[in-house]
């Protein structure tokens, strides 16, 4: 079409180009959002917030069962790219990175001392933390240098 041309109004090319326009920014935004959908951008579970656990270790004849109780505890807290845990009793900190739908801990201090102050030996029993998912909403903590090496599910601590 041309501006010169006396069948042709001005209003009705200016027009006609805003509807194209509008429908290339619709083909573009469902691209995109198909994009994210598709690459899995973001993870759909939410492992922020207050989890437990127990790994409810038997007690000897004689001992404390308060002492298993305890030694059994797990806590742990997760705050955007840091996490809080208490495991046999000790406190622990570092960072979370997640990768195809799983978050990953590595232990940075133990008991408020840097890891990387420990002794080569100590340093190599801390290896990745891997939480996985599950469909009932909890998730499976497995620490594949801990104590315990088969996996614990920890569940949602209800909000104080």
């Amino acid at each position: 079409m041309s501006w010169n041309s006396l069948s042709v109004k001005p209003i009705d090319e200016y027009i006609s180009a805003v509807i194209a326009g509008i429908g290339r920014s619709i083909s573009a935004a469902s691209l995109f959002a198909l994009v994210l959908a598709l690459t899995g951008c973001g993870s759909s579970f939410d492992f922020h917030g207050e989890w437990k656990g127990n790994r409810k270790i038997p007690t000897l004849p004689g001992e404390n069962p308060a002492i298993a109780q305890t030694l059994g505890q797990i806590t742990l807290q997760i705050d955007g790219p840091r996490f809080n845990l208490k495991q046999i009793g000790i406190p622990h900190e570092g960072s979370v990175r997640h990768e195809e739908g799983k978050a990953y801990l590595k232990v940075e201090t133990r008991m408020g001392a840097p890891l990387v102050n420990e002794p080569t030996e100590v340093q190599a029993r801390y290896q990745e933390i891997v939480l996985t998912p599950r469909s009932d909403g909890k998730i499976d903590f497995h620490d594949p240098g801990g104590e315990f090496p088969e996996p614990l599910t920890l569940e949602r601590a209800a909000p104080k």
